[in-house]
């Protein structure tokens, strides 16, 4: 399938300026609001931060290959700047995952529940630090990796080809799991014991597993990344690139939506001073309402506690 270069450039500009403008209005309730900012709010600004190279570089290569047609030395820089992208997307992506665990860890109630979200990060920490470490000893000397279109022979080499699709698809595949486990699993296993009814327990499930949504295109991204790793600048590489774009961007975005509920709540009626003190202790502040009683920590929740959506 191709993908229009141009198009792909727009998308990306979009992109952008939707993370930033999710993670603004995030930034306010979670400060003006709430009286941050939480360890979760500044790990995602950190993962914005790195996705704001990673499309910048996109776009740079997509417009230098808008025509479709390129040079040896276009097609090296492209190549470059795809490896440059593919670091700063493993990257963003965990700390992207770590924002939203340590924003379920505020409010998982079991020891259980908060094993499976350590254990889930430390694995992806473990497969995300691999797959560096593999992107950088894929080709000895590294710059080989884009040169070996006008090089060869030599001591200069490049490892099996299937190690790095290996490394890649042992990533998204870490990243489509996790995206299960925290935007549904732990909601869904936390709010089993709930007292809620069917509506406010949807209701609260949704703003919890807005975050997954970002798996679809993971899942998109994969056979694409089967077919364009490689020294060239192919349709499908340029796919590959596109969807990693696309995949953190809706993971910033969907994170960000997921902690305006408070923005909402209550708007042009007034609170005592006490409500917004208890609503700043409370776990899940910024979650799912404000006003969550400050002992939340201490029982079950219910249909009865103050500002359930």
């Amino acid at each position: 399938m191709g993908y229009d270069t141009l198009a792909c450039f727009i998308a990306c500009l979009c992109f952008s300026v939707a993370a930033w403008l999710c993670l603004a209005v995030r930034a306010y309730v979670r400060i003006h609001l709430l009286g941050g900012p939480f360890l979760d709010d500044i790990l995602a600004l950190i993962g914005t931060v790195i996705f704001t190279p990673l499309a910048a570089l996109f776009m740079i290569n997509s417009w230098h290959h808008e025509d479709g047609k390129s040079t040896i030395e276009e097609q090296m820089t492209g190549v470059k700047l795809g490896f440059s992208m593919d670091i700063l997307y493993l990257l963003g992506t965990f700390v992207m995952k770590l924002s939203f665990a340590r924003t379920l860890s505020r409010i998982v109630q079991t020891r259980a529940q908060s094993i499976v979200l350590y254990v889930t990060m430390v694995v992806g920490a473990v497969i995300t630090i691999a797959a560096i470490i593999q992107s950088f000893l894929y080709c000895q000397p590294l710059a080989y990796f884009w040169k070996q279109m006008v090089e060869s022979g030599g001591s200069n080499h490049c490892h099996a080809y299937w190690t790095r699709i290996t490394a890649t698809l042992f990533h998204a595949a870490w990243v489509v799991i996790a995206d299960v486990v925290l935007g549904l699993l732990i909601p869904s296993i936390f709010l089993r014991g709930c007292h809620m009814n069917l509506g406010t327990r949807l209701s609260v499930h949704a703003l919890l597993g807005l975050g997954s949504i970002a798996g679809i295109a993971t899942v998109i991204r994969m056979p694409y990344v089967a077919m364009g790793i490689g020294a060239n600048m192919s349709k499908d590489s340029v796919a590959a690139l596109f969807w990693e774009i696309a995949e953190l961007a809706i993971n910033i975005i969907c994170t960000s939506a997921a902690t305006w509920k408070p923005l909402f709540y209550n708007r042009g009626r007034g609170e005592s001073g006490a409500l917004e003190e208890t609503s700043r202790k409370s776990p899940l502040a910024g979650v799912v309402g404000r006003g969550w009683p400050a002992d939340s920590l201490d029982r079950r929740f219910s249909a009865s506690d103050p500002v359930i959506p």
